[in-house]
This record gives structure tokens, sequence and C-alpha cells, in this order.
């Protein structure tokens, strides 16, 4: 890959569709404001050219903290079985719990738990590495919006991007050795960049007047889908993928209204997102290539932020059916759902360990 990928987007299609968008910067106001606000609605924007850098976090206070939910975790056989039932890993999520958004991590059935991160400040948007020892994040701990990660524990924290924008929306490539972020350095919108984590050296993937966010890979590391939202374009949002070198781009979804919170399902073969084609948020999985659009989930709240199980059998989303945003789990062709977390604060984008 070059230093630096201008990959501009090209098509009948999309010239129409570009005008002015909305500051990012408002929004970015608004949501450290209000952390509780549902992420699949904020369209910050981009960054410019920039190196990675380790740096270990002085100050901060690593390490698991057990966390009541609320919710009696009954018989631990019982909830063993439960979890096993609903699928392996574990799950990742950002809470909005004691006044502030942490990242916290949990087992598949709402059990055990336990917060990783605890600063004055806001941690957002938590993804596992795929072998699952490591989560990246995104935190403004250092005055700005940067990407860090640490252990799967807690500790460890190190900041990857070390600069005065925005960088957000970690997505670990499946290799292991690189992370696709979203950013405004470029000095326009949000973009997709790429940082090597064995060099740090960060290549810009999208070039566009658009504003491309919520990166997520493709199972084999050849394609990178995100959320496509034209300039001026309103609330007509799409996913899009390009390939990794920025230079195939496509639509997957056509749609005049918003499809946001892309994530490729372990197989590669389909993709889950979330959409208001119907006047409601809900959760719809179409192929890879665009085809066989399904819905899982319909509700008169919103569903958001889907997130695959390793073995592709179900997805992991927010909901406020309840009354409260929390974490459910659905079956991927949809079904009844279960709530895994207990109603206490505002829960948010789970990330399912591989």
């Amino acid at each position: 890959m070059a230093h630096l990928r201008l990959s501009l987007v090209s098509g009948n299609g999309l010239d129409a569709r570009r005008t002015n968008m909305t500051d990012w910067r408002s929004q970015l106001r608004a949501l450290m404001a209000c952390v509780a606000l549902a992420t699949t609605l904020l369209s910050c924007a981009g960054d410019t050219d920039g190196g990675g850098v380790d740096v270990l976090i002085d100050g901060d206070t690593p390490g698991v903290h057990e966390v009541d939910d609320g919710v009696d975790g009954g018989d631990a056989d019982a909830g063993d079985a439960q979890a096993a039932a609903i699928g392996p890993g574990r799950l990742a999520f950002r809470p909005h719990r004691d006044g502030n958004a942490e990242i916290y991590v949990m087992d598949v059935d709402g059990a055990n738990i336990q917060r990783l991160t605890d600063t004055p400040t806001a941690e957002l948007g938590p993804a596992w590495s795929p072998d699952a020892r490591r989560i990246a994040f995104a935190s403004d701990r250092a005055g700005s919006w940067d990407i860090y990660v640490m252990d799967a524990d807690g500790g460890n924290v190190q900041a990857l991007t070390d600069e005065p924008h925005v960088d957000v929306e970690p997505a670990w490539a499946p290799d292991g050795q690189r992370i696709a972020f979203r950013s405004d350095r470029d000095g326009r919108w949000s973009q997709i960049y790429v940082l090597d984590l064995e060099n740090g050296r960060i290549e810009q993937l999208t070039n566009d007047p658009a504003a491309e966010n919520e990166p997520t890979w493709s199972p084999d590391g050849s394609s990178i889908a995100f959320r496509y939202r034209p300039v001026g374009g309103g609330a007509n949002w799409d996913v899009c993928a390009t390939d990794d070198a920025g230079d195939d781009f496509r639509f997957l979804t056509v749609a005049l209204d918003m499809d946001v919170n892309p994530a490729w399902s372990p197989d590669g073969s389909r993709i889950t997102y979330s959409s208001h084609r119907d006047e409601n948020w809900d959760i719809y999985t179409i192929d890879a290539d665009g085809e066989n659009t399904r819905r899982v989930t319909t509700h008169v709240r919103v569903d958001s932020e889907p997130t695959w199980s390793p073995d592709g059998r179900r997805i992991a989303f927010r909901s406020d059916r309840s009354g409260t945003w929390d974490i459910y789990v659905v079956d991927a062709v949809g079904g009844d759902v279960q709530r895994l977390t207990g109603g206490v604060g505002d829960n948010a984008e789970p990330a399912w360990s591989r």
C-alpha cells in the first residue's frame, strides 16, 4: 500500500448526490454533552495525514472492575448453559453509567459484566482484535479524539494516534496488523484511514467529498464496507464497500433513507446493518454483493448497531424497545430477541469477540 491512498469515487449516480453536509463539530459537541445519544445518528467528519504513535498513557487506571447490573445472574451452571446456547465469545460494549461513557465487557448471556476503563473522559467504539486479546477504542482523554488499544482485561493502554483532529470508530483487520478508522485529518469530511500497527504508518483509504464512516473489514481482509453519506444528501445514507487499496468503490445498498452500522459476517457472505427505510430503525442483512435484503427485526422502537456472533448464527444489537437503551441478541434469520443488559444506563456499541 502507498503512504497516502487517494481513492476517488466515481460513477454516474454519485455526482448528482453531492452538496454540503452538516458541521461535524456541532455533532461532536452534542456527543460530549450527551453520550447517551444513539451513535447511529452521529455524522462526524474526517482528519489530515499523520503517523501512528505508540505511547503508554500515564495516570490511567486499567484493570477489571466487577459491576452489579441489577440483574440476578442465577445459578452459575445454568448461566454457562445459557451462554453456550447463545454462542461463543464475549461482548464488549459502551454503557453510559456513573455520568460517563466507558468500555465494559460481559459474557454473551449478559452475566459477569466488567468495567475495563475508568477515566473522567469518554471512551467509545470498542473493537476486538482477531485473537480477542486486545480491544481498540476511541477516547478524548488526551484532549482530542484518538485511537487507543488495551489488553482484554483493561491493562496496558496505549495511544495509536496522536492528532488534534477526530480519530474514531476503529476496526481491526483480520490479520491483526492493521486498524481502519474514521478521521477528519484531511481537513474536510470524515474519511476512512488504515493504520499499520507494525510501522505506525497511516494511509488514507478513501478521498471523496462525501462522508465515509463506520468501517468494517471482510473476513479475508480484501474489502472494507462503510457508511456513505453524500454531501448534502440529508438522510440519504448507504452502505458501500471498497477493496483494501481503496480502488473498487461500490454501493451495497441504495435506499432513499438511512442505512448505517455495517458489520461483515464471519464467513464473509453477508453484511448486517441498521436501516430506517420503513420509517423505523431495524436490523437487516444483505449478501456481500448487495443482493437479497432480509429484515431481521421488526419493532416500533430503535434497533441499531448490530454485531455478529463468531459462528454467524446470531446478531447482538442495541435497542430502546424496553424503554431504556440495552443490548439484545437475536438469531441472524430473525425471531425472538433476548435482552442481555438490565436497563442500567445507556448501553451501546456492542462488539462480539471472535
